[in-house]
């Protein structure tokens, strides 16, 4: 044998060229890119050389083709598991968004119903126990007829029994005016300061004044009976499309029948 240009052969031998793949510590070939090695090995030189050379590289290509799509397969396999995790992953993290969207929603709306429902009771309670000259343990709470405003007007009321089976649907102030949209003397605000109509259009107010026992005012007294104490309630509902009213907030207040000093 002699050594040329850093390579082996022996005299007389022409080489043999194999193609392989790179091969993986335990033995099993790598995907990727194949690379093309040469190696040099001893004939015969009676062998049909080109013969050889062609059954090699047909044994080669048809391995790498095997390989290629076994491995396409596993590729299509990890693609579906990812998109299935990734579907999973956005389903639940649009849910949780709802939810913290659903729920900001929630708490603005009963912040605004609580700040309604204090007003209206800052309204009656503004008012007489009872009519001027009318008996303050009578059972007739309601306004008198021609206190009885409309689309929930109660600019009108002068006692805070009036406020006994109110309703008002949508919002209004105490002139009739949607809600948002009045100056507080029965007139339309400056357009630039007003909010639109339909803002609490699917909001509604209601209020009841029932006679509670003086020892227990927790406890409402039954139809027919009277006492010194009376209990005004207001709740304020949203609608939200076809479902039923949603109540956004109760509120209760006490308040008793005080003589005028003789």
């Amino acid at each position: 044998m002699r050594a040329r240009r850093g390579s082996w052969e022996l005299e007389g031998t022409p080489p043999r060229l194999f193609l392989v793949s790179p091969q993986s510590r335990n033995g099993m070939t790598r995907p990727g890119n194949h690379v093309v090695v040469l190696r040099l090995r001893m004939m015969n030189p009676s062998d049909n050389w080109h013969t050889q050379m062609s059954v090699v590289i047909h044994e080669f290509t048809e391995n790498d083709r095997v390989r290629r799509d076994r491995y396409r397969g596993f590729a299509l396999v990890e693609v579906l598991v990812a998109l299935t995790l990734l579907t999973m992953a956005g389903s639940a993290l649009l849910l949780t968004t709802y939810s913290a969207i659903d729920s900001a929603t929630s708490s603005l709306d009963q912040t605004i119903a609580q700040g309604i429902a204090r007003q209206f009771l800052d309204e009656a309670m503004g008012l007489a126990y009872a009519e001027p000259g009318s008996d303050p343990f009578s059972l007739q709470l309601g306004p008198d007829t021609e206190e009885n405003g409309d689309e929930g007007r109660f600019v009108s009321f002068d006692d805070t029994d009036d406020f006994a089976n109110y309703h008002a649907l949508p919002l209004v102030d105490p002139w009739g005016k949607a809600m948002g949209t009045g100056d507080d003397r029965g007139n339309l605000r400056d357009p630039n300061f007003r909010l639109g109509t339909s803002h609490f259009r699917n909001w509604e107010l209601t209020s009841t004044v029932v006679y509670v026992d003086e020892t227990n005012p927790g406890r409402t007294l039954p139809e027919g009976s009277t006492s010194g104490l009376r209990a005004i309630e207001v709740s304020v509902y949203k609608r939200l499309g076809n479902d039923p009213a949603r109540l956004l907030v109760t509120m209760r207040r006490i308040y008793s029948y005080v003589p005028s000093p003789q």
